[in-house]
């Protein structure tokens, strides 16, 4: 059950805000601004750099990780998460840990407005009249998340070998403990395929979603991963951010 509820809480609640893509079009976005941006981090050598570079690109979720006494969050939104960022600023930071939060960022603001824009909201609706569009903006993330996992294939686990923290995950007050929990929920994140966590939580209500529209959602995910127009809208949302870089 540890790992359900571990599993669950970093989806549900990293997928709860409007404006924040899944885990992973997050390290997958990183790593193609990585690549046209700053190709050094690729080279052996420099693995510490790329590591920084991927774990700060998902560090401002970091806010949903609780303290000890399981109530108070570690860290606000307001702290992590900066507004109105360029291409130009990312390109100019240095700092491998600061350019991942910034890309992070970025994607967020940007991937939020092409979602409006594509009014993919209403597609889900139009498509299956059981998905709330209420609820879209939640379901659309492990929705984004299912197709690019299937694009992707195996991922790669190398972040989470030998145990390592970048610097600039330890500030703002977070301590290694904060960072430690962190890095076992995104590893277990990604040894599962969104659709899995829908499968572990029947029968329950998370984060004020009911048993059943959670079913709904797990019901839903095969038919819609599977439809070549939501294929194809999240191709185009990866394309188009990768074009922003």
């Amino acid at each position: 059950m540890k790992l359900h509820n571990s599993l669950v809480f970093i989806y549900l609640f990293v997928c709860g805000s409007v404006f924040a893509a899944g885990p992973y079009t997050h390290v997958y976005l990183t790593q193609k601004w990585i690549n046209k941006n700053r190709a050094s981090y690729n080279e052996p050598e420099n693995v510490a750099q790329k590591r920084a570079c991927l774990l700060g690109g998902m560090w401002p979720d970091i806010r949903y990780i609780l303290k000890e006494d399981n109530v108070t969050p570690v860290i606000t939104r307001k702290q992590t998460h900066e507004r109105g960022l360029t291409a130009e600023n990312l390109r100019a930071c240095q700092d491998a840990c600061e350019l991942g939060k910034k890309i992070h960022c970025f994607i967020d603001e940007k991937r939020e407005e092409f979602a409006r824009k594509e009014g993919i909201r209403d597609l889900l609706f139009k498509k299956n009249q059981k998905l709330p569009q209420k609820m879209s903006d939640r379901y659309l993330k492990f929705l984004e998340d299912e197709v690019l996992f299937d694009m992707q294939g195996q991922w790669d686990d190398f972040l989470w070998t030998e145990n390592f923290m970048a610097d600039g995950e330890i500030v703002l007050g977070l301590t290694e403990r904060d960072v430690r929990v962190w890095h076992e929920k995104l590893r277990l994140v990604f040894a599962n395929r969104p659709s899995k966590l829908l499968s572990l939580v029947k029968g329950k209500t998370y984060f004020g979603i009911s048993p059943t529209m959670l079913e709904v959602w797990y019901e839903l995910m095969p038919d819609f991963s599977g439809d070549q127009e939501i294929q194809s809208y999240v191709k185009r949302m990866l394309i188009h951010l990768e074009q922003l870089f």
